[in-house]
């Protein structure tokens, strides 16, 4: 007598559930990966950006000296900067100064250029609002007498603001200017 072999090359039921569990769990993972990927990649934009605008800030300020010197060689090298010493103002790539109260100040907030794509303060022309505030604070020090009222050198702060969901974000970039000329 021959027995009838009964073939059982498939999976049954609970193995296939098995499989479908662990598979689930694997791709569970993967795509749990690819959202923390995003959030980190929308972080490191953000932050990216604030110390863009805060070194453009320092810039922006060393700027003012350096045109001092170029435009009248015979002035102190400081005579723009001086005005600006112990307060806070913002300015942008067209040099458009503005007095500020502090970074919250809404003539600190930061608008996008629609024509060029630059941060500007100005609200004109179609610009777009951005999440970001700068504010430029100069310091004058005077380090080496404290008595003879001339300022050796400025202390140049670069303070951006932003707001990531509900946390409040900065960023401060910071500097000298000296006469080194």
């Amino acid at each position: 007598m021959q027995k009838n072999k009964i073939n059982n090359k498939g999976f049954s039921l609970l193995e296939a559930s098995i499989v479908m569990g662990v598979v689930s769990i694997g791709v569970l993972g993967v795509f749990s990966l690819v959202l923390q990927n995003i959030q980190a990649q929308k972080v490191s934009k953000n932050i990216l950006v604030a110390s863009m605008l805060a070194q453009e800030g320092l810039e922006l300020a060393r700027n003012i000296r350096d045109d001092n010197w170029i435009a009248n060689p015979v002035v102190d090298w400081d005579s723009y900067i001086k005005g600006w010493a112990d307060d806070d103002f913002s300015v942008d790539y067209t040099m458009t100064f503005k007095d500020a109260n502090g970074i919250g100040d809404a003539k600190a907030e930061l608008y996008k250029d629609s024509a060029n794509n630059f941060y500007t303060h100005t609200t004109t022309g179609g610009n777009t609002k951005t999440m970001y505030s700068r504010l430029i604070d100069v310091t004058g020090v005077d380090a080496s007498d404290p008595f003879d009222g001339i300022i050796d050198y400025y202390k140049v702060k670069s303070h951006v603001q932003w707001r990531d969901g509900d946390v409040l974000k900065d960023y401060i970039a910071e500097t000298y200017l000296y006469n080194w000329r």
